[in-house]
């Protein structure tokens, strides 16, 4: 039953462009970068808060820690998840372009 095995990869494969994909990795990657931008920025911010308040200041130390669990607990892993997907589009299109190929 060979054939129907390829019968239902040349319809899953149908309309399935390459293209789109990559264009959605390229666009999950672009969201990641900046976001590691944004996170880059503000551990910088951080740092030059706490200096700026000094190093005694409770505000200083309050508007550290609070610039630092945005970007550890919102920023760093939300550009995780975006790296993921884009790794994840990567395998579909590389398993996209397989079933095309025995599509052939």
């Amino acid at each position: 039953m060979a054939g129907d095995g390829i019968a239902r990869l040349s319809a899953a494969v149908t309309g399935m462009d390459p293209d789109d994909i990559e264009r959605s990795i390229e666009a999950w990657d672009t969201g990641r970068t900046a976001l590691v931008a944004v996170a880059t920025q503000l551990e910088g911010a951080a740092t030059k808060i706490l200096e700026g308040f000094g190093e005694a200041s409770d505000s200083g130390v309050r508007a550290k820690a609070a610039l630092d669990a945005i970007r550890s607990e919102v920023i760093v892993p939300r550009a995780t998840d975006m790296s993921q997907a884009s790794e994840a589009l990567l395998k579909v299109r590389g398993a996209m372009v397989r079933a095309r190929a025995t599509q052939a």
